[in-house]
């Protein structure tokens, strides 16, 4: 396993694909095009009631090795709501449907809109997940947030180690057109993309950076 001290600054992207009861989500292919096309990892928390819908598309992004995937609960409920059986309700009817859609358990858990309680992360950790939260906003579901808004955020915000939190559901609807410039910039400033697992010590990196 290589150490993140021989690559020099590292960070994450991470692209949320929430879907609620009775509110359809889209599927963002251009985002995932640019990050192919551009060698980029990722880390990609998928939703239940999103992963029923886009089940052919979850498959393709399971095979894709540049992809780590997590749980991104089933209906994307506010968790500080929600009592311990309805948390594990979530948690746990995503991750069968991930099992059985991708052959994959995911290890990691991010919470809808990014709240949560002192008992849901010991719910999400009872789980055998960890849970992911993020250091630098995009703001993409914002309509009026631009493209070269979004890009002066990432780029003003992050850090060595930063998670990125973005969205991949169409809800963000200049991301795909700000990502480009994003990845060029921070590659610019000397940072390599890593998954959140691999950027927490949890999985190995790639053999060279």
């Amino acid at each position: 396993m290589h150490s993140l001290q021989n690559y020099g600054l590292s960070d994450t992207l991470t692209f949320d694909a929430c879907q609620s009861a009775g509110e359809p989500a889209g599927y963002d292919a251009a985002i995932i095009n640019i990050l192919t096309t551009t060698a980029t990892p990722a880390t990609l928390f998928l939703g239940g009631l999103w992963m029923q819908r886009y089940s052919a598309q979850t498959q393709a992004l399971a095979g894709n090795p540049l992809f780590e995937l997590g749980n991104h609960s089933w209906s994307h409920p506010d968790f500080t709501q929600l009592g311990p059986a309805e948390m594990s309700a979530e948690i746990q009817r995503t991750q069968q449907l991930l099992l059985s859609l991708t052959g994959q358990q995911p290890t990691l858990f991010r919470f809808p809109f990014d709240r949560y309680t002192d008992e849901a992360v010991v719910v999400v950790g009872q789980h055998g997940l960890r849970a992911i939260s993020g250091d630098v906003i995009s703001g993409d579901p914002d309509p009026q947030v631009s493209a070269r808004a979004m890009v002066q955020a990432i780029t003003g915000q992050v850090d060595n180690g930063s998670i990125i939190i973005m969205h991949m559901n169409t809800r963000g609807e200049h991301t795909a057109e700000a990502l480009p410039e994003i990845i060029s910039q921070l590659r610019e400033q000397g940072y390599t993309f890593v998954t959140v697992s691999q950027l927490l010590g949890l999985a190995p990196l790639p053999t060279s950076p």
